[in-house]
């Protein structure tokens, strides 16, 4: 019986690929237990030829080919595929803990959870620096928790590569990554979190997270970034029709932080790459009011730290003070 279905999209990962694939099958585990379902999303170079390699050596991974339609969609069509009775979406230039398949196998033997979050290690490309990412900042008290606890109690929702989903718990609530936006991450996690009854905390490095020096959205912003968080805010907002009333204030507490954090990101680097005057131009006539007519919903909630509440006046002040305290910070 399969039990975990891996998902990796594979989109010009040439360099990374082999050390994804190779931290999979080097845990000792039988094969029968997982599959790999890794989603051609038309790359054009060769890691395709590193996965095939693979392919005719383990006969628990399986190739789709599709035209590039991007990572939410590569995702979303490897999960239908999937058959394990739950799945984790991997990244192709990450990779995962030689030990941490039996770890995971027996929690899912063993606990009936509709979502698994796992210990994250955060990896810089250039140094090599890994550090540990915690779930919270100092609030989570039990190993098991609703998923609306989880999500409303100061933790780190994303990304989501460190959740394992039950397989029937996403398509009973018809989960799926929003299609050809950045930041997807934010907008499926919230949704899954809230609908999940029962979230397990594997707090253990499973997940080795790349911090790519190129190449990777996190690392290049443009206003595409900016106009697809107002998806996200807009999409969360759609959302809220299946939030109960009394977790109505914490929800869009979330909503605003978790965007408002994503942009104040783009905020301190996109300027580097643009026009100072054409970027602060943009943000006021496109993105500024998004978030003030909202921001002070967050403000009065357990979800905020001192830190944040700062944080979210000086915006709310001046975005443009505000982006001169974080560039402050990052020198």
């Amino acid at each position: 019986m399969i039990l975990l279905s891996i998902i990796i999209p594979v989109y010009k990962v040439e360099k990374y690929i082999d050390k994804c694939l190779n931290s999979i099958f080097s845990n000792n585990i039988d094969l029968s237990l997982y599959e790999i379902i890794v989603v051609n999303d038309g790359t054009p170079d060769k890691s395709m030829s590193i996965v095939d390699a693979y392919s005719t050596k383990y006969s628990n991974l399986k190739i789709i080919n599709q035209a590039n339609q991007g990572l939410s969609m590569a995702r979303n069509n490897g999960i239908a595929m999937a058959k394990g009775q739950y799945v984790w979406c991997v990244d192709s230039d990450d990779w995962i803990s030689h030990d941490c398949l039996n770890l995971i196998i027996k929690h899912i033997r063993e606990i009936n959870s509709d979502m698994f979050a796992i210990g994250l290690m955060s990896v810089e490309e250039k140094s090599g620096k890994s550090t540990y990412v915690p779930f919270s900042r100092g609030s989570i008290k039990s190993i098991n928790c609703r998923g609306k606890d989880f999500l409303f109690d100061n933790n780190r929702l994303t990304p989501t590569q460190k959740y394992i989903y039950k397989l029937s718990f996403l398509e009973e609530n018809h989960l799926v990554y929003y299609p050809k936006i950045l930041h997807e991450d934010a907008e499926y996690c919230l949704r899954a979190l809230y609908l999940a009854k029962s979230v397990n905390i594997i707090d253990i490095p499973c997940y080795f997270y790349l911090q790519r020096e190129s190449g990777a959205i996190t690392k290049s912003y443009s206003k595409k970034n900016f106009d697809d968080l107002v998806v996200v805010f807009n999409e969360l907002t759609k959302f809220e029709n299946k939030v109960a009333t009394e977790d109505l204030k914490f929800w869009r507490a979330e909503k605003v932080v978790c965007v408002l954090m994503f942009m104040l990101g783009a905020m301190a680097k996109v300027e580097k790459q643009i026009d100072h005057f054409l970027f602060w131009d943009n943000f006021d006539k496109y993105y500024k009011n998004i978030i003030s007519e909202n921001l002070w919903r967050g403000l009065f909630t357990k979800r905020l730290n001192r830190h944040s509440i700062v944080m979210c006046i000086l915006y709310y002040l001046s975005p443009h003070i505000l982006f001169k305290h974080i560039q402050k910070k990052e020198l």
